[in-house]
């Protein structure tokens, strides 16, 4: 009687351990398939032999962390597979056959390209490769309501796109720039408001907490605040829309970035104990915040393509003249990823203060995220105890601040 009892307990026992063994190896195989995209379509004027090259980002980091290849066997039609692949965005590069392929990063905007939001499924695009930025998408997120969303932001890019390749050619006048300046302006806030609906419209959707995250640096940025800009953002404010996201959306890559993008703005706060570095500057030599220690510290944040930073530089040079002797030392940050841009740059501007480049020394590379630099130019202000005094703001309040604390 205890034999039969131990081989039915053992053959059941048996059954569970296979029937646990089969319910993982089903597990991994949907989620290995649910990690599947593929990327198909039928495109006019899409020849074999042309090229597509698929460049994924890292939106953290702003760095281009794959590219993957796509060269075309069959005129007008495509089919590429990717595993393991989580929420991203991409940039869809189109080059003729016969074209020389440029991995530089920088070359990848100066040809035809769409921006993707890329997830596990299945995407069938249609449309022209010769206007590969308005082309269509269907499949994954990009259904009816999101696709309204998503062909809106191609327009807006479209205009700004075909300008700057005008220029490219052709040198503006000054008029020009300036009309371009006002017709950029124009386009942003037609751009954020787009956002700000789909945000409302649409809270369980990923690509809508993907949209948001890519304003965040914009609508956060301490200069609108002082402009009365319509959709400047607090703390408070990128909190509260993070929790009108759906549970599932907060858990998502995308959910998680802009969390942690407002704890990171919390912990900047005025009166918080400023971030740590140690970095190189030009020459090589190293600068840690600990030789600062009992000054006050103004670091400035820009780079040479900033019109905002380059206008701003003769006022900082002001405040280096006025205060330097009495305990303010000014670290200039360039976000130039060649040095010797920067150089000429710091040449022809005239800079004396202590400066370094992201660009040239791996040491340099992390205090941009420390700080939360998104856009340029980005002033921060430490006090005497290596506290915050301002974060993300304008020289003129600086001036306001040193005039009321330095005497």
């Amino acid at each position: 009687m205890k034999n039969k009892l131990y081989h039915k307990i053992k053959r059941i026992g048996f059954l569970l351990f296979s029937a646990f063994i089969l319910l993982l190896k089903t597990g991994y195989s949907q989620q290995t398939q649910g990690q599947e995209l593929i990327l198909a379509g039928e495109l006019k004027d899409l020849k074999k032999g042309d090229v597509f090259l698929l460049v994924i980002y890292d939106d953290k980091k702003g760095e281009t962390i794959q590219i993957d290849t796509l060269r075309i066997e069959e005129d007008r039609r495509f089919n590429m597979v990717l595993t393991g692949r989580e929420s991203s965005r991409a940039l869809l590069v189109y080059y003729p056959a016969g074209e020389e392929i440029d991995r530089h990063p920088e070359d990848f905007w100066e040809h035809q390209h769409k921006e993707l939001f890329i997830s596990s499924g299945k995407l069938y695009i249609t449309g022209n490769v010769q206007n590969l930025a308005l082309i269509d998408i269907e499949g994954g997120i990009y259904q009816d309501d999101i696709r309204k969303y998503v062909r809106e932001k191609d327009s807006l890019n479209q205009i700004l796109w075909l300008q700057t390749r005008n220029w490219q050619c052709n040198e503006p006048t000054e008029t020009e720039r300036k009309n371009y300046n006002q017709q950029q302006a124009r386009i942003q806030n037609k751009n954020l408001k787009r956002v700000m609906d789909l945000v409302n419209k649409r809270p369980d959707s990923e690509y809508a907490a993907f949209e948001y995250y890519d304003i965040l640096d914009m609508v956060s940025n301490r200069i609108f605040r002082q402009m009365k800009f319509p959709y400047y953002q607090s703390n408070e404010d990128i909190k509260k829309i993070y929790y009108l996201f759906t549970p599932e959306v907060q858990r998502s890559k995308y959910g998680r970035l802009i969390k942690e993008f407002f704890d990171k703005k919390m912990s900047l706060q005025e009166g918080k104990k400023a971030p740590v570095f140690t970095l190189k500057n030009l020459e090589g030599q190293l600068v840690s915040s600990s030789a600062f220690r009992g000054k006050y510290v103004l670091l400035e944040f820009w780079d040479s393509y900033c019109e905002g930073c380059l206008q701003a530089m003769p006022h900082i040079l002001d405040l280096h003249k006025k205060y330097a002797a009495k305990g303010l030392s000014i670290i200039g940050i360039s976000l130039d990823k060649e040095v010797e841009l920067c150089r000429q740059t710091l040449k022809q501007h005239l800079c004396p203060w202590l400066q370094v480049c992201i660009g040239q020394w791996k040491e340099n590379r992390e205090i941009a995220d420390q700080y939360q630099v998104g856009g340029l130019p980005t002033f921060v202000l430490i006090d005497n105890r290596g506290k915050i005094a301002l974060y993300n703001t304008t020289w003129p309040e600086i001036g306001r601040w040193l005039d009321q604390h330095i005497k």
